[in-house]
């Protein structure tokens, strides 16, 4: 979803519409990328694009290069790992664990909450979470992410530790949203 979403943000958002002329059709796109995996090349090639380089960008953003171990190497590089998912629980969990204070809007302790949240689209039609792949941009889509998805789900772990570390310090059940 994420690739697709940002696929898509290049392609269709209003910050970009400058540069949806460079931009060709998902497979083509997914396809170049794949291309340029193990090849620079390639790589500088796909810069006409003027967009984002989609290879395993949230384990190459956090210079992680294997999936060994991940969680160790999680916590030896940052503080906080959070959640894009609970991002209003990510945001609170690094408040409390640098402050060591807990904001009212973040303790659910004894009442519920149900905050409304304004969703800005950038003008962008299709969403990756919703957005229907072919087989072959699902295997594409794969080989881009192969770091990534492992990454993503030890970061969740972490995060998930991180949370209930917090809540079980302070004696609170940090809100959803």
């Amino acid at each position: 979803a994420h690739v697709l979403t940002k696929y898509f943000h290049c392609k269709e958002s209003i910050n970009h519409y400058d540069r949806w002329k460079y931009m060709p059709p998902l497979k083509d796109w997914l396809q170049s990328w794949v291309d340029a995996i193990d090849n620079k090349t390639q790589a500088n090639l796909n810069r006409k694009f003027q967009c984002y380089d989609p290879r395993n960008m949230q384990a190459r953003f956090a210079m992680i290069a294997n999936t060994t171990d991940l969680e160790n190497q999680l916590l030896q590089k940052f503080d906080v790992v959070g959640d894009n998912s609970k991002m209003f629980q990510t945001v609170c969990v690094i408040f409390i664990r640098y402050t060591q204070w807990v904001p009212r809007q973040c303790d659910c302790t004894r009442r519920a909450r149900n905050l409304k949240f304004h969703l800005y689209g950038h003008g962008v039609r299709h969403h990756g979470g919703s957005y229907v792949t072919s087989p072959e941009e699902d295997q594409l889509i794969e080989k881009l992410t192969h770091l990534d998805e492992p990454f993503y789900q030890a970061a969740q772990r972490v995060f998930s530790q991180h949370l209930e570390d917090v809540q079980e310090k302070y004696g609170i059940q940090i809100c959803e949203s």
